[in-house]
């Protein structure tokens, strides 16, 4: 899920890979690979360049067959070593690349779009939380509830929309009686 939230927040998602990521694409997580804007494969060199090079080449397949996160940028797929004193160009002409097309496509601004709600929900939540914490009735009801999980009498599903409807219950939502 940490993946998730990171590219939630930034312009481009690069994703690292070693060259022994486990067996090909069997040790990379499809969602992580779905995120990526820019993959990297790392240590592209000695006795490990064949192996870089055959990843690289799984995932950019891979990658082929994926629905892109958006229909102006298809992910790229690169392979990096520290002993090329060029790569850092390569990549940054990625990366250049990646900017102007987000720009003019209307990507970046998008993006930005689903950052600020995701901001924005994420405080709120983070704020009901904390209010929700804090009021001693509902401390007392969360530790009553809470033995009625332990006991098998409700579920913790259940538990959090018994104290949810007590929350809201009688209270104004946006301006809505709820």
């Amino acid at each position: 899920q940490s993946e998730v939230a990171v590219a939630g927040m930034v312009d481009m998602f690069i994703l690292l890979l070693p060259p022994g990521a486990g067996d090909g694409l069997q040790g990379i997580k499809r969602g992580i690979m779905e995120l990526a804007d820019l993959v990297v494969v790392t240590k592209a060199d000695g006795g490990l360049r064949a192996a870089a090079e055959a990843i690289a080449h799984d995932v950019d397949a891979a990658l082929k067959v994926m629905r892109p996160r958006h229909s102006a940028w298809r992910p790229r797929v690169v392979t990096a070593s520290s002993q090329d004193a060029e790569v850092a160009q390569k990549l940054l002409s990625v990366v250049d690349e990646f900017d102007e097309v987000s720009r003019k496509s209307g990507m970046r601004r998008e993006r930005r779009r689903q950052q600020a709600l995701a901001s924005v929900f994420e405080h709120a939540k983070e704020e009901v939380f904390e209010r929700l914490a804090a009021a001693p009735q509902v401390r007392e009801q969360m530790t009553a509830l809470s033995m009625e999980v332990c006991e098998g009498r409700v579920t913790s599903s259940q538990a959090a929309d018994i104290v949810a409807d007590a929350m809201f219950d009688g209270h104004t939502k946006l301006g809505n009686e709820v």
